[in-house]
């Protein structure tokens, strides 16, 4: 599904390419007549669909779980529901923004692009961001093997940085340095100076 809008870009109008300040990336024009019909498709198919795909499976998830709690008979994997209603709940966060930019752009016309079409623009993409990095924290929220991981790997990666830390400290025990300081500007030698570790 990824490939599809990019393939279709490819293949209407491949040469249609601008730059945008909105978001200082490069943007297909849409200057072709076929994407009077075809952008709205696009839209349903890659946009409105997937939404509502998610956000009818999770309330359809949540009202199974309800009834399995409901009978107590079976247990119920809280830690796999939570870890779905959550990542639902982002990726709906993050992508209606956007849904609702392509939706709402070709309706609405300002002279020179204003609020609606530079501010909302910028915002709704970065809410697409969020979709991405969020996926860590949730599984560290939620999933306690992970944690744990992730704990561990700190852990070791802590003890590392410490064995550098100390094996170069100790290796400057003992060790004096005679230094001595020649002034440029007059070309006197100064005095000695001894240097001590800490």
């Amino acid at each position: 599904m990824a490939l599809v809008t990019p393939l279709i870009y490819l293949f209407v109008a491949r040469d249609d390419i601008l730059f945008d300040y909105r978001t200082y990336v490069c943007i297909y024009g849409f200057s072709s007549e076929i994407w009077e019909w075809l952008k709205p498709v696009i839209c349903v198919f890659m946009s409105m669909i997937p939404n509502v795909v998610v956000i009818v499976t999770t309330v359809m998830l949540l009202l199974e779980a309800r009834k399995v709690a409901r009978r107590g008979q079976e247990c119920l994997r809280w830690q796999g529901i939570m870890i779905v209603i959550l990542t639902a709940a982002v990726y709906c966060i993050s992508v209606i923004p956007y849904t609702v930019y392509l939706i709402a752009a070709p309706h609405v016309t300002e002279t020179p692009p204003g609020t609606f079409h530079v501010h909302y623009f910028r915002v709704a993409a970065c809410c697409l961001l969020l979709n991405t990095i969020s996926n860590f924290y949730i599984y560290s929220l939620t999933v306690l093997s992970f944690r744990s991981f992730v704990w561990s790997k700190l852990q070791l990666l802590n003890q590392f940085l410490f064995k550098i830390g100390t094996s170069t400290d100790h290796g400057d025990e003992g060790r004096t340095e005679s230094t001595t300081i020649t002034n440029r500007a007059t070309g006197k030698v100064g005095e000695g100076l001894e240097k001590t570790p800490a």
